[in-house]
């Protein structure tokens, strides 16, 4: 084992003197190609620690052999990513304008309770004059509008609520009377024999879809505005599409 561990010693410096521009296979070779296995070699020896230790740094000391460790080195080096900090809680106060956001993948992660534009956010809007004969000169100022209105997390499910409790609002009362294929009068025993009519197979001559008044989901008289919801939602939602509008620029 000890004449093994020489002989790989001694090696080692030849191998990196005659073929001085082979890349490394492993990221430790790449830091350090020769000192690294010398060393482990020459621990594992006592009495050939002098004459290894010597060969080694005489490998090493070649020009060659150190420029190309240390490219290599610095060439697989891993470089530091800048990334950037996510929003939060306690970011200071920022003048945010409409169409102006924070992170956005912090927003979908966290949709309910994370505003678009950020906590502690100072909102801006623009004020502009109507009906003026120059059209590049509608801007008159800006005014600060509460966080309390167009500032609050997209709460898409209660916006979904509401939005279908306003449509049925609108449909009222529907006094559509349909009837249901047991309703119809008449019997219900098979219409034709079921061979030798040279027609197709026909049991129930009161089938939904033969005639126009027979339905399998028939409509009845229905209130749709009957459904109750809260004032205090409903309000809460007209506030959430008012951040919504901001985020995306379309309040003009």
């Amino acid at each position: 084992m000890m004449r093994r561990a020489s002989t790989l010693v001694s090696a080692a410096p030849r191998r990196a003197l005659e073929a001085p521009l082979l890349a490394p296979r492993r990221w430790s070779q790449a830091l350090c190609p020769l000192s690294t296995t010398a060393r482990d070699f020459s621990s594992s020896s006592p009495s050939s620690s002098s004459a290894s230790s010597s060969r080694t740094v005489r490998g090493i000391s070649s020009g060659a052999v150190t420029t190309e460790a240390r490219s290599d080195a610095t060439s697989h080096a891993p470089r530091a990513l800048s990334v950037p900090a996510k929003p939060s809680v306690h970011d200071p106060p920022k003048i945010m304008r409409p169409g102006d956001h924070v992170d956005i993948g912090t927003v979908i992660r966290n949709w309910w309770t994370f505003p678009v534009v950020g906590f502690n956010s100072i909102l801006e809007m623009a004020v502009h004059k109507f009906e003026v004969l120059q059209p590049e000169e509608t801007t008159v100022g800006s005014v600060v509008v509460p966080n309390s209105i167009f500032g609050l997390p997209i709460r898409k499910d209660i916006i979904y609520k509401v939005y279908w409790w306003h449509r049925r609002k609108l449909a009222g009362y529907c006094d559509t009377m349909q009837l249901y294929k047991w309703e119809w009068p008449g019997r219900n025993k098979k219409h034709r024999t079921q061979k030798k009519s040279g027609k197709g197979r026909m049991g129930r001559r009161k089938a939904p879809g033969r005639f126009d008044g027979v339905h399998s989901h028939a409509l009845r008289p229905r209130d749709w505005g009957k459904t109750k919801m809260n004032k205090r939602v409903v309000w809460n939602a007209v506030k959430y599409m008012l951040s919504v509008k901001f985020a995306q620029n379309s309040i003009k």
